[in-house]
């Protein structure tokens, strides 16, 4: 969990990966914010197997040599 003092500093990066990972940061506040441990378990415990494909071919790319 980022302080306050983190503010600064991200708010000083303009590149666009940064301006995008502090919207969707912001919107993970907003949307699982108030949302207790057991709730979003649940939450992840449900949609996973949507996601698990996402998830597979990302190990499988990081596997591949360079």
């Amino acid at each position: 969990m980022a302080t306050e003092e983190a503010a600064p500093f991200s708010e000083s990066l303009s590149a666009a990966y940064f301006v995008d990972l502090r919207s969707r940061a912001g919107w993970v506040a907003k949307r699982f914010g108030g949302e207790t441990e057991k709730a979003l378990e649940g939450f992840l415990t449900d949609h996973l197997g949507e996601w698990g494909g996402e998830f597979e071919m990302e190990s499988l790319v990081r596997e591949l040599p360079l």
